[in-house]
């Protein structure tokens, strides 16, 4: 099948393929990380007078504007939402990002945010300091590190002791039987938290350019002095972001956010919201389920941070929040949730837009039908590096029509030559669309369904053609709804819900909205498609 469509990735990768770069985006990708790892108590707050609105905070004369991109600020951070922490409260909930801090007011389910100043992260990567959580009042410290290039090692120092526990969580000559990587990557925590009587840890390490490990859960009791190293095998290849713990200690369920990562590509979803369930004292084999964008009402593709509260399991995505009763959780019924919108008033005159990123055809124009009229802004690309300018693409209800030519679908096992097994979070076959998912009567992309393939090229949606001088491709759509009119193994023909407006012409800022799903529930079309080309 003809791949023009992504030629612009192989192309520049040769070109950009510079070690330097590989290992600012391990270092970038790490460290944002640990800026939402803390030392969690998987307890409740204090639970008096919840639900009283008496300290949530007024809606904001001052919205909270994105900022534009610049050479220095790159325009994937203007819609980097991804939650870092979360601050529960009497009256509200507070979910912190790099630049926003969103506000849950617990009696009426509004939402205020704001902006903040990105809080300043210690870079642990190259110091690899111990890091101290309590347990019944007692201090213990602990860090995870590599032991040369063959072993990872986590060190456990209890109190009144100078020497610490060593542990051997996973060797190189394992991770490459695993298929997890041919070199070690370098390890971090990226959640702490004490349950029961134990203490709980996750390890996350970055994957691409051959380095990679294992995803691993410690735990240590302090009675019996016992470190039991946790690694189920369905989420080997898996990076774990966060971790909390319902149910009794004797029958927990293990709640973990998950993501990979590649060459360039710090965030790709994967198998999103995952339980496991033990089926032994010591956790170290269970059942796996998992809560993806294909297959449950979660908002987005790639959690985060989670919090427990009660019967209420919270997630915060990179593209909204859900809070799901987790007793219940199979049950669409028992999620709520809200996804982020980039809102921007239309201006007073007409505005005009354009079917694509490069569009010089100015025949087309919206104008507001009242002054407050609002649109939906879903991404922004450069369409000239030297000055730099750039449109924004928005959201719109009249289709256009894009075809491909010489572009189709395939299985994905022939796109992976029989090979491998298909991963079961990716779509039924390989496609252009493949990065959107089916809600029912259109598919959908979410804001961390776009990875952003910082060495390949910048992100990839749907375009037709070849790049520019300056390499920039003309997209129809990054975002945009999109509607199969036809799809074979040659053809693709689609209808997407987008146009694109010049940056200069709009100022947009972040909301919270409730998610609402389609009334419609119609089969995905890709299934179909699928059996034809079995």
């Amino acid at each position: 099948m003809n791949k023009q469509w992504l030629i612009y990735t192989l192309n520049l990768n040769n070109f950009l393929k510079s070690t330097k770069i590989r290992f600012f985006i391990t270092i970038l990708f790490a460290v944002s990380l640990i800026t939402g790892c803390k030392s969690v108590n998987n307890s409740n707050p204090t639970t008096e007078n919840i639900n009283q609105p008496i300290n949530c905070p007024s809606p904001s004369k001052d919205l909270a504007f994105i900022e534009n991109a610049t050479p220095e600020y790159g325009f994937y951070k203007i819609f980097n939402y991804q939650i870092k922490e979360i601050i529960p409260k009497i009256d509200t909930i507070v979910f912190k990002s790099f630049n926003y801090k969103m506000t849950f007011c617990r009696a009426n389910n509004n939402w205020t945010v704001e902006t903040i100043l990105p809080s300043k992260s210690e870079n642990n990567l190259e110091s690899a300091q111990y890091k101290n959580i309590k347990i019944e009042n007692k201090e213990y410290q602990y860090k995870v590190k590599l032991n040369g290039d063959k072993q990872v090692i986590f060190e456990l120092i209890p109190p009144e002791s100078s020497e610490p526990q060593k542990q051997i969580l996973y060797t190189l000559e394992e991770t490459k039987a695993a298929e997890a990587g041919i070199e070690l990557g370098i390890p971090e925590i990226s959640s702490s938290l004490v349950y029961g009587n134990q203490i709980f840890w996750t390890i996350f390490v970055y994957r691409g350019e051959g380095f990679g490990g294992i995803a691993t859960i410690v735990s240590y009791n302090p009675e019996t002095s016992k470190i039991t190293v946790i690694k189920p095998p369905e989420i080997t290849h898996q990076i774990i972001n966060d971790l909390v713990i319902t149910g009794n200690p004797d029958k927990p369920t293990f709640w973990l956010a998950t993501q990979l990562t590649g060459e360039g590509n710090p965030y790709i979803p994967s198998m999103g919201l995952v339980a496991y369930s033990p089926n032994n004292l010591d956790y170290t084999s269970g059942k796996i389920d998992s809560y993806r964008i294909r297959n449950s009402p979660i908002v987005g593709a790639i959690p985060t941070k989670l919090y427990v509260e009660k019967d209420l399991l919270w997630v915060g995505t990179g593209n909204g929040i859900c809070k799901v009763k987790w007793q219940t959780i199979s049950s669409n019924d028992s999620w709520e949730c809200w996804r982020f919108a980039v809102m921007a008033q239309l201006p007073t005159e007409e505005l005009p837009i354009y079917s694509s990123l490069l569009d010089d055809s100015t025949d087309r124009t919206i104008s507001p039908k009242n002054l407050d009229q609002t649109v939906e802004v879903l991404w922004w690309l450069p369409k000239q590096r030297e000055p730099l300018t750039g449109r924004y693409e928005i959201r719109q209800e009249t289709p256009i029509t894009v075809e491909l030519s010489d572009v189709g679908a395939t299985t994905w096992d022939e796109y992976y030559y029989d090979e491998i097994e298909p991963p079961v979070w990716q779509a039924p076959l390989y496609w252009v669309g493949s990065n959107w998912h089916w809600e029912g009567n259109r598919f959908v992309r979410g804001l961390d369904e776009v990875e952003l393939n910082l060495v390949g090229g910048g992100a990839i949606g749907i375009s037709s053609g070849q790049p520019n001088d300056e390499y920039i491709f003309d997209m129809n759509t990054m975002r945009g709804d999109l509607e199969i009119l036809e799809l074979t193994k040659n053809t693709t023909k689609v209808n997407y819900y987008s146009a694109w407006v010049e940056d200069n012409l709009l100022q947009p800022y972040l909301t919270v909205v409730p998610e609402v799903k389609s009334s419609q529930s119609l089969p995905n079309p890709l299934l179909e498609i699928k059996s034809k080309l079995d």
